[in-house]
């Protein structure tokens, strides 16, 4: 596997929103987006997989929390593309390709397959728990401006031998939905590739 990573900041887009509470009569949500890390796999064969762990960082949260963690939305969003890694003529098909993220490869996920190798983004939502309840899954303590958790990609080929080898190349990063009321925050979030194991 080859990774190469680009470096890491925010890009906010503001969500229209409104809300009757009487502390937040502007109620806003806004959306951080973490840079992309990529990487390329080659699967010739059913059921090879390959895992890539990473570190999600979140910096940046207000200090002030309201009733409320101020996190609405966590999620790594993977684009894939998959290219046949040699020449078969016109009549070669793309195998199935699966794909996910978290502490190990989702089960019954459906695989995904597209002739022209661009496969539509998956999306992996990230249960940021009670750190207090939860201390086991990932989570942002209550109060703290940041945290940091692991988690892993998982993308495997779905079908067999009679299907040429494909090369897969991914595109992952982490967004975030923010409330930015009664404390407004810019945070960043990060998705670094770990050593692995």
């Amino acid at each position: 596997m080859t990774l190469s990573t680009r470096g890491l900041f925010g890009t906010m887009v503001v969500l229209a929103g409104c809300g009757s509470a009487p502390r937040c009569p502007d109620e806003r949500e806004s959306e951080f987006v973490g840079e992309s890390t990529s990487g390329s796999a080659t699967f010739a064969l059913s059921g090879e997989i390959t895992a890539q762990p990473f570190r999600v960082t979140i910096r940046g949260l207000p200090e002030l929390w309201p009733g409320e963690s101020p996190i609405r939305e966590a999620a790594i969003t993977t684009t894939v593309e998959q290219r046949f890694a040699q020449d078969v003529g016109s009549n070669g098909r793309m195998p199935y390709i699966a794909v996910s993220f978290g502490s190990g490869p989702a089960m019954g996920i459906p695989a995904l397959r597209n002739p022209r190798g661009t496969l539509p983004p998956r999306v992996d939502h990230l249960p940021l728990l009670d750190c207090a309840e939860h201390p086991e899954g990932p989570c942002c303590g209550y109060g703290s401006t940041g945290c940091s958790f692991t988690g892993t990609l998982f993308v495997s080929r779905a079908e067999g031998t009679e299907l040429p080898p494909v090369t897969v190349d991914w595109d992952a990063r982490a967004r975030l939905v923010v409330a930015q009321c009664p404390t407004p925050s810019s945070p960043v979030v990060e998705l670094v590739p770990e050593d692995e194991p």
